[in-house]
């Protein structure tokens, strides 16, 4: 089952669906920002909430920020901060460039779950179903290294009839939980477990499983980011973002690695700047839900895009011809409510109006899927090198397709990534206290080499 699956049981407030519309050009950026502020005293939100709540990509956030603090307080009810989807995909980048030379990529290739390329671009897509599915496959394989360390190999007795219990009598299952004995090894285990994720993050179980481990952490960061946004949780989502800092560092993302910064910190500082923002976040303004299902809500940014997309493209040239022709433009503009009115009226005529149908991989078949796909990775893993195998020597980085060692002074710093990213982070964040005009200035990029 996947992470989505499970947030369908994730029981959440039925909050109002949201109509979404194409933003104008934001060449004019100073027109851009007046007119949410226009608009802001008519949106029917409580009087202490009335701000305007902006998702913006780096590149046009950067200039944004600088026109609200040179014009302030012209524009000081907007809250402008970075998309979630482009914040998700530079951190997809980040994760991919993380992973180049260590074999994993060619995993998913001979598993044909990846096609040509890598993950070290911003293909959100490929990004979002192959990262969840490397996850449980790494996942899977380091409880089998636990169990066989702690267990002999085997899930506890009372565990085992606890998962029997849940999967096959699920409506016994609160009642044999809340049984003492049952509670107390679970608990038992989960502790050891948690423990043992510990040892091999500290590099206790060799380096290529803590190169694994460090990986698998970033990617669980990643799934609160969507879960956060599934559940219009400014909290989580900031908290996550937080965790996403280091990582932006430690790969050189330029505008990023700069630039969240702002953004997580005003998330902290968001009710002291603007009170009542977070009420308006909890209720819509994180995220946007077109549907009647509460856990399909997307990013603002992304919904934008795809209805921008939807609208504009056409069968023949998709979205080219729209942009570069101006009386295809007009055409466009005139005809689209009849056309959408038409078509929507035939399909309900033949009985062919689609419904809302978010929950694909939900579905069994999906399910049957995923779980296929993680096998396969599981399988061409361990054909070529398990990075939890007991007998690698500890202290080398292994690539697994290849078997050779990274060099000592690269697999230094990759197994060092999140607190060498932490490191210059908070670096340059004293440098800023210290003298605030550093924050424009120009930073340096680290590479990471031998």
């Amino acid at each position: 089952m996947t992470h989505k699956a499970l947030l369908c049981r994730i029981p959440l407030p039925e909050l109002p669906a949201e109509d979404t519309e194409c933003p104008r050009p934001a060449k004019r950026k100073r027109s851009f920002l007046g007119q949410p502020t226009e608009i802001t005293p008519y949106m029917k939100q409580p009087k202490a909430s009335k701000f305007f709540f902006q998702h913006f990509e780096a590149n046009v956030a950067k200039p944004a920020w600088r026109i609200q603090d040179t014009e302030s307080p012209k524009f000081d009810k907007l809250f402008i901060e970075l998309g979630p989807f482009h914040l998700r995909c530079a951190y997809f980048a980040a994760v991919g460039y993380f992973l180049t030379g260590s074999g994993y990529n060619e995993a998913l290739c001979m598993s044909h779950i990846l096609g040509s390329g890598s993950l070290a671009g911003k293909q959100f897509n490929r990004a979002i179903r192959i990262h969840p599915i490397l996850l449980c496959a790494l996942s899977e394989l380091h409880i089998q290294r636990f169990l066989e360390d702690n267990c002999q190999g085997k899930v506890p007795s009372t565990v085992q009839r606890m998962l029997d219990v849940i999967n096959q009598e699920p409506e016994k299952t609160i009642s044999y939980i809340s049984m003492t004995k049952p509670l107390t090894a679970l608990t038992s285990f989960l502790l050891d477990y948690e423990n043992y994720c510990r040892s091999t993050m500290a590099g206790i179980h060799g380096q290529t499983a803590q190169f694994a481990m460090i990986y698998m952490e970033m990617i669980k960061n990643n799934l609160l980011l969507d879960r956060a946004l599934r559940t219009c949780d400014p909290d989580l989502y900031t908290y996550a973002m937080g965790q996403s800092l280091a990582v932006f560092w430690a790969a050189n993302r330029p505008n990023y690695k700069r630039w969240a910064i702002k953004a997580f910190l005003q998330l902290v500082n968001r009710d002291n700047t603007h009170p009542g923002i977070s009420e308006m976040l909890k209720n819509g303004g994180l995220s946007v839900r077109r549907t009647k299902k509460n856990f399909c809500r997307t990013a603002h940014d992304i919904t934008l895009e795809q209805t921008a997309n939807r609208d504009a493209a056409s069968p023949q040239t998709g979205i080219s011809a729209f942009t570069t022709n101006a009386s295809g433009r007009k055409r466009w503009s005139v005809t689209t409510a009849a056309r959408s009115q038409v078509v929507s009226i035939l399909k309900e005529s033949v009985g062919m109006q689609s419904r809302d149908d978010i929950a694909q991989e939900c579905k069994a078949g999906r399910i049957k899927t995923d779980r296929e796909a993680v096998m396969a990775v599981k399988e061409t893993i361990l054909n070529m090198m398990n990075p939890f195998f007991t007998e690698l020597d500890p202290n080398h980085n292994y690539c697994i397709t290849t078997g050779r060692a990274l060099d000592p002074g690269i697999a230094k710093q990759l197994l060092h990534w999140l607190p060498m990213g932490k490191e210059w982070m908070d670096s340059f964040i004293s440098e800023c206290k210290t003298r605030p005009a550093r924050f424009e200035e120009r930073i340096k990029s680290k590479k990471v080499d031998g």
